[in-house]
């Protein structure tokens, strides 16, 4: 079994760029008045920042003299803040940056801004009530937002609210139909919706726009791929590679064109580029690993199932052929732990209990009756009942005029 990897970076939120002087020149004339000392319990927000502290406190940058007032201009002290909360949301401190955005938004409750980037964090943390709150508050401030758009159209998209989705980027296309990231995010869209040809023709539309845009080009190949369209999606992951050669996603998915076709030779070393640029890919440590199981070399391709497990503890699909593995090296105590715990976490796929099936019976310490009540398991599970309408020979048609008809 194997999954196809998508872009790593293409539904990420935008990185927020440093708001320019006059727009922190005007969030700083709405609270002049405001911010002449600092507040009890503020130092956090004008002191320095530890990184990945959750709500810094107060004691943690004393002032140099607490008690007396901070004699900069507002504008500084306001742009010292949100520099160091977009410094920090880059960097990955989401729990700092919320604490910081959120102190802005103290002072100015509809800072467009902050309401946006405080939405992303909520984002990344998987926060997605709260994300489509906060960034559809930003719009209702600043409505020709093409970047909010984007992530509110992504956070949709996580919380699989497809048509809301869409319609947020068709917000943003109103706004400015020439935004290749909106229709990029349109690709991704598109493509969890299973439309591959509508993802497709939105991908295109981003290579026309900004043929430099390397995601684009990764979810046209990823498009290109579900529709059978294998040579294209190749040419379009080369032509991701030659805008930037560093990231290992493209040449995992090239691996797995080679992969489908039984070409595992071929792949091999694409998997191998992918496993060296990111070596906690976990794709790739499962597709490398199917493909040293087709070469019969167990041992190499357990331990790349086991390492695709390490970096994605919970992924089905190496989940799967790691125990298909330990079936075919005998280890079958160990195939038949890995199949439970495949069927607890992917209960509706029913291929998974059939091999769990399969690998009981080559169980000599298992009963038979133990067998019997799995086998019974199953069909409750997967098995639904055919209703079979018994026909009595007396509800025949009886009209004198009907023919007999042969072959019925």
């Amino acid at each position: 079994m194997m999954k196809y990897q998508n872009s790593a970076q293409h539904n990420m939120p935008r990185t927020p760029k440093t708001p320019s002087k006059n727009k922190l020149d005007d969030i700083a004339k709405q609270v002049s008045q405001k911010l002449s000392q600092p507040k009890a319990g503020a130092a956090g927000f004008m002191g320095n920042i530890q990184n990945n502290a959750a709500t810094p406190a107060p004691q943690q940058q004393p002032q140099a003299n607490p008690g007396k007032k901070d004699s900069r201009p507002i504008q500084e002290v306001l742009r010292d803040v949100l520099v160091k909360a977009i410094h920090e949301h880059k960097a990955g401190n989401l729990d700092t940056a919320a604490h910081l955005y959120k102190e802005i938004l103290k002072f100015d409750k509809n800072n467009a801004t902050c309401l946006h980037y405080l939405g992303v964090v909520n984002k990344q943390q998987g926060k997605h009530a709260e994300s489509i709150a906060l960034i559809t508050k930003a719009l209702e401030q600043k409505p020709n937002w093409g970047d909010a758009y984007y992530n509110l159209a992504l956070t949709y998209k996580e919380a699989k609210e497809f048509d809301k989705a869409i319609e947020a980027i068709e917000n943003g296309l109103k706004c400015d139909g020439k935004q290749a990231n909106l229709y990029n995010a349109l690709s991704i869209i598109y493509h969890s919706m299973d439309e591959a040809q509508k993802g497709f023709e939105a991908a295109d539309k981003v290579n026309k726009l900004d043929p430099t845009f390397r995601d684009a080009w990764i979810n046209r190949g990823i498009n290109l791929y579900r529709l059978a369209r294998f040579d294209e999606a190749r040419k379009a992951y080369e032509n991701a590679i030659k805008l930037d050669p560093k990231p290992a996603e493209p040449y995992n998915n090239i691996g797995a064109i080679y992969l489908m076709r039984g070409m595992y030779s071929d792949a091999f070393p694409w998997f191998q580029t992918a496993i060296q640029l990111n070596p906690n890919y976990a794709e790739a440590h499962n597709n490398i690993a199917t493909c040293y199981r087709q070469a019969d070399q167990y041992g190499n391709a357990l331990r790349h199932y086991n390492k695709s497990l390490d970096c994605v503890p919970n992924f089905i699909d190496a989940l799967c052929n790691k125990a298909n593995m330990l079936r075919l090296m005998g280890l079958l105590d160990e195939a038949k732990e890995t199949y439970e715990k495949v069927i607890e976490l992917a209960p509706e796929v029913s291929d998974n209990f059939s091999n769990y099936l399969m690998s009981l019976h080559y169980m000599d310490t298992l009963s038979q009756q133990y067998i019997y009540d799995k086998t019974r398991e199953w069909e409750k599970m997967y098995c639904s009942n055919l209703e079979v309408k018994h026909r009595n020979s007396f509800d025949n048609d009886r009209d004198p005029d009907r023919k007999l008809r042969v072959g019925m």
